[in-house]
C-alpha cells in the first residue's frame, strides 16, 4: 500500500523509508561534506537530519540508479558518466560555498558478463534495504534523480529542512 500525502513520499514494505520535502530555503550548516558512500539504510529506526546524512543517503541511491542509467558494457563509460555526476554536485555546491569530496572508491567499478546478463559492481559499501530501494518507478526514487539531473534541487534537499525517515515494520 502506498499512501501519497502533500509533500511527503512514503513506501511500506519490511523495512520503511519516508522521505519528507520540505519548500523552506537551504540554510547552510557546514563548508565541507566528505561523502563516503557507506551508510547502511535499512531496518533501523532513524531520522537523517544532516546534510552529510543527506547527501550519503542520495549517493548511495544515486549509485544504485546509476548502473541502468549507462548502457554501455564498457567500465570506462560507467566510470565518465560516474564521474560527470558527482562533479556537477561537487561544482553546485561550490557555487553555495560548500567543498564536497566523494571518496575514491566511487570510481572503482568491475563489470561482469554471466551469460546474457551484464552488471556493473561499483566499490561502494553504503546500500539502502532492497524493499525501500529507488528503483526508478519509485516515488522514492527523487534524489537520486535529483543527484542525476538536478544538483540545485539536491542542494536544497540537504541544506533545507527536509529529512529522511529510516523504519521497519516488525513493532
Amino acid at each position: 500500500m502506498k499512501t501519497i500525502r502533500t509533500s511527503v513520499f512514503e513506501t511500506n514494505s519490511s523495512s520503511m523509508h519516508s522521505i519528507s520535502f520540505a519548500n523552506d530555503d537551504p540554510k547552510v550548516t557546514v563548508d565541507k561534506i566528505y561523502v563516503s558512500a557507506n551508510g547502511e539504510y535499512g531496518w533501523d529506526i532513524h531520522d537523517f537530519t544532516a546534510p552529510d546524512e543527506k547527501l550519503d543517503y542520495a549517493t548511495v541511491a544515486f549509485m544504485h540508479i546509476a548502473r541502468s542509467a549507462v548502457k554501455s558494457e564498457l567500465e570506462e563509460d560507467f566510470i565518465d558518466y560516474i564521474d560527470e555526476k558527482l562533479q556537477n554536485v561537487v561544482d553546485c555546491f561550490a557555487k553555495h560555498g560548500v567543498i564536497v569530496e566523494f571518496a575514491e572508491d566511487m570510481y572503482k567499478v568491475t563489470s561482469k558478463r554471466y551469460d546474457t546478463a551484464f552488471y556493473i559492481q561499483v566499490a561502494i559499501s553504503g546500500y539502502i534495504d532492497h524493499q525501500s530501494a529507488p528503483y526508478e518507478d519509485r516515488d522514492s526514487a527523487q534524489v537520486a534523480r535529483w543527484f542525476a539531473e538536478d544538483p540545485e534541487e539536491l542542494f536544497k534537499f540537504v541544506f533545507n529542512s527536509s529529512y529522511i525517515h529510516t523504519d521497519n515494520d516488525n513493532h
